[in-house]
């Protein structure tokens, strides 16, 4: 089961411009208010979705994490296990 939830991660779709973006996300709302009420932070569940292979991260403005998913994502490009052009950070 866990081999094909990875699998699941690997699915692209190509965007206009022939980039491929991973077509499952890691979601920073429902996570953020799961995580509250096990006493986790976001943070810490953004460091492991990274470090777990997600590249494609989804956040908007009324969530108000943006500076947590952007400490999260700069954490992780400053470890030099990915660049910026590797990561898609969605927000609406």
């Amino acid at each position: 089961m866990l081999e094909r939830r990875i699998k699941n991660m690997e699915r692209t779709i190509e965007l206009h411009n022939g980039v491929k973006m991973p077509i499952i996300g890691f979601g920073t709302w429902l996570a953020w208010i799961l995580l509250v009420c096990k006493g986790k932070s976001l943070s810490d569940a953004l460091d492991i979705a990274l470090e777990t292979g997600y590249r494609h991260i989804d956040t908007a403005y009324v969530y108000e994490n943006e500076d947590v998913v952007g400490d999260a994502v700069q954490r992780f490009l400053n470890s030099g296990k990915a660049k910026r052009e590797d990561l898609f950070i969605v927000t609406k």
